[in-house]
C-alpha cells in the first residue's frame, strides 16, 4: 500500500497523459521522479545483454514504477512504456527525496513496498525463467493469464514476457493448437485444455 502522504503528493503532481505507446523511462537513464498510474495499463521491461527484451511487469491503476530509481537516485532498471491510452502522476524526486526523509513512517512504508517488488522478482525469476524449456515457460504464462489478457496479447507479447523469439512462440501455438490444447477466439488464443496444456509442458 502507498503511504498515504506519498499518496496525497501523488494526487497533487503534474498529470501525465499518453496515448497509444509512449516511453516513460528508459533503462538506464537518471530517474526523473516516482510515477503511478492512475489509468491504463504500463509495461516494464528490461533488455538483456544479448539485446533481447524481456518483460517483467505489466502495471495497472495505483501502481507504482520506478521506485526503486527513485529512492536510490540511480539510474532505472527498466524501461516503461504505456501499453494504451494513459493518465500517470509524476512526483519529481526532490519531492520524493524530501517526503521520505521528514516522515520515517513513509520511509519505512516505502521500504515495505521494496521488500514486496524484490518478492515479486524473486516468484517471477522461479515462475518463468527457471523453466528449462521455451515450452514450459509458453504453457505457463497461458494457464496463468486470465482470458482478457490472452485476448490483448499477439506472438510478440508472449515472446517478450517469457524471454524466447517471437517464432518459437508461433511454432508452439502451432503444436498446442493441434493437440486441441489451445484454439483460436476472435483473433485471439483460448485455453480449451488446461489438463493437455499441462501434459504439453512435461
Amino acid at each position: 500500500m502507498i503511504p498515504k502522504r506519498i499518496l496525497k503528493a501523488l494526487h497533487h503532481s503534474a498529470v501525465v497523459e499518453r496515448d497509444g505507446h509512449f516511453t516513460l523511462f528508459l533503462q538506464g537513464e537518471k530517474p526523473i521522479g516516482l510515477w503511478m498510474v492512475e489509468s491504463g495499463r504500463l509495461c516494464v521491461s528490461r533488455v538483456s545483454n544479448r539485446g533481447r527484451t524481456v518483460v517483467l511487469d505489466v502495471l495497472e491503476a495505483g501502481d507504482l514504477a520506478g521506485l526503486a530509481a527513485t529512492v536510490a537516485a540511480m539510474p532505472y532498471e527498466t524501461s516503461a512504456e504505456t501499453a494504451e491510452p494513459c493518465r500517470l502522476r509524476l512526483l519529481p524526486q526532490a519531492d520524493f527525496a524530501r517526503l521520505i526523509e521528514r516522515d520515517a513512517g513513509s520511509a519505512l512504508a516505502v521500504a515495505t513496498l521494496l521488500a514486496g517488488e524484490v518478492a515479486a522478482a524473486h516468484r517471477w525469476i522461479g515462475d518463468t525463467m527457471l523453466l528449462r524449456t521455451s515450452r514450459e515457460r509458453l504453457v505457463n504464462l497461458l494457464l496463468s493469464a486470465d482470458r482478457d489478457e490472452l485476448a490483448e496479447l499477439t506472438h510478440e507479447d508472449l515472446a517478450n514476457r517469457i524471454g524466447i523469439s517471437r517464432e518459437c512462440v508461433t511454432r508452439l501455438v502451432q503444436t498446442f493448437k493441434a493437440a486441441g490444447a489451445i484454439a483460436p477466439d476472435r483473433g485471439a488464443l483460448l485455453v480449451r485444455s488446461r489438463a493437455i496444456l499441462k501434459g504439453l509442458a512435461a
